[in-house]
């Protein structure tokens, strides 16, 4: 009998070798381990058009489909990370607009790794998803009202 130990507290997900007297070639994976740590890292898919604002070190706000954000909250981080170029899938279809199947990684690091509902913990697993809100700048209600019709002005200019 062969004991093995994880060099990390986890949860097995993928046993590749299950039989009596089986053999492991050397090098290979005899296991998958999903980390359960005290600290969540969430990975983001940032659009393209949105990488340019977003930078290392801002505030996010983490809101699991999972659990109902009215009810249970959300988890809140910061950017530890942005990819340095764009990943995507070139199999994938394109989309409507174009180009919906490239994106930017992000990398946030969660506060806490669980989330309270009538003081018992809700604990974040491995695989969960949910969407991010990254506050990018702000502005006042009449500047988005105004800005359809600034973008009609300008489009009557000429260089």
């Amino acid at each position: 009998r062969t004991v093995l130990t994880s060099p990390v507290r986890g949860l097995v997900k993928n046993i590749r070798m299950n039989t009596l007297g089986g053999v492991v070639a050397g090098g290979a994976p005899v296991m998958e381990i999903v980390p359960v740590d005290d600290q969540v890292l969430v990975e983001l898919k940032v659009k393209p058009a949105d990488i340019g604002f977003v930078k290392v070190g801002q505030p996010v706000e983490i809101k699991l489909s999972a659990y109902d954000y009215s009810v249970y909250g959300s988890l809140h981080g910061k950017v530890e990370v942005l990819s340095p170029d764009a990943l995507g899938d070139p199999n994938a279809p394109a989309g409507p607009a174009g180009g919906d199947n490239t994106w930017y990684r992000a990398l946030v690091r969660a506060d806490a790794s669980t989330l309270k509902a009538g003081g018992k913990p809700l604990t974040v697993l491995p695989g969960m998803v949910g969407t991010a809100e990254i506050r990018t700048g702000r502005r006042s209600v009449l500047s988005f009202l105004l800005r359809p019709m600034l973008k009609a002005q300008e489009a009557f200019t000429e260089r």
